[in-house]
């Protein structure tokens, strides 16, 4: 005789909820990226200021900013990928390894698909009219954060997760500074990561729970109210910026820097949400 099923507890279906909440709302979020940075006018302006202001940052920084930029590679994407795979095998955890080369994989290609196929059109602006959001380089980052705190043991992953945010940021203001990307390129591509770490978090096995939650509470807030408040920094800059009848230096460097500010606000903000979607969804540690 065959056993009966057993019936699945509610609490083991809704610990996918918040993470599926968060891949949709993220998806919602590129494309109202798109919309006020790439289809608006204000938007477009202000986008393209910070790139131009970037323009204004001493050589020492863009030397360093191309030193970032020259790890981010495709033999980077395969390193990170084995890697993270390798540490949740070594942890016994052959479903995580999984999913942290879909995580990887997924949102590289995603952003690779956006990139090609999202319009952008001529406001006559006289500004860039190539598409380039999201950004490739900030993709790579963001993603070979993501899958670090999905792979390391929960002691690390609050760790992992500042470390993490740090290099997009530091990966993100590097494309604005060597004039490769906008800020709404890197602020998409970081979108497009959380997404696609929300779908691999709901979708993974899942064990008690346990004290996972009040691990991670602490720098989950400290990393998402650091991103309110840069990300209120930033909005300050912007509304001076789109206030101003004619750029001048200053309003430049105050876009560039108002947005190096919204990079490090969707960086901190995405994975202290991370943070707070992998303890919910997270099986049993090791």
């Amino acid at each position: 005789m065959t056993e009966p099923a057993r019936a699945v507890p509610m609490a083991d279906l809704g610990h996918r909820a918040p993470a599926l909440a968060v891949a949709v709302l993220s998806a919602f979020g590129v494309a109202v990226v798109h919309l006020l940075f790439v289809t608006s006018v204000t938007g477009r302006r202000v986008d393209g200021a910070a790139l131009s202001g970037a323009d204004e940052v001493p050589g020492r920084l863009w030397d360093a900013a191309a030193r970032v930029l020259e790890v981010v590679s495709v033999p980077f994407v395969v390193v990170v990928v084995l890697v993270t795979m390798l540490l949740a095998v070594l942890r016994r955890r052959v479903a995580l390894a999984v999913q942290v080369a879909v995580l990887v994989v997924g949102a590289n290609v995603t952003t690779q698909v956006l990139k090609n196929y999202l319009v952008r059109p001529d406001l006559g602006l006289a500004d860039r009219i190539a598409n380039s959001l999201p950004s490739g380089h900030t993709t790579v980052a963001a993603s070979a954060g993501a899958a670090l705190v999905l792979a390391v043991p929960r002691r690390f992953r609050a760790a992992a997760a500042v470390v993490a945010a740090g290099y997009t940021t530091v990966t993100g203001v590097a494309t604005l500074i060597a004039g490769w990307h906008r800020p709404a390129d890197a602020v998409a591509a970081v979108l497009v990561v959380l997404g696609w770490a929300g779908l691999v978090a709901a979708f993974g096995p899942r064990g008690s729970g346990v004290g996972q939650a009040g691990h991670v509470r602490a720098p989950a807030a400290l990393l998402v109210g650091l991103a309110v408040v840069l990300a209120g920094l930033s909005v300050v800059a912007f509304l001076q910026v789109a206030d101003a009848t004619v750029l001048g230096h200053s309003q430049l460097v105050v876009a560039a820097v108002g947005g190096s500010m919204g990079i490090a606000a969707a960086a901190c903000a995405a994975f202290g949400v991370l943070l707070a979607i992998v303890a919910a969804a997270d099986s049993r540690d090791r």
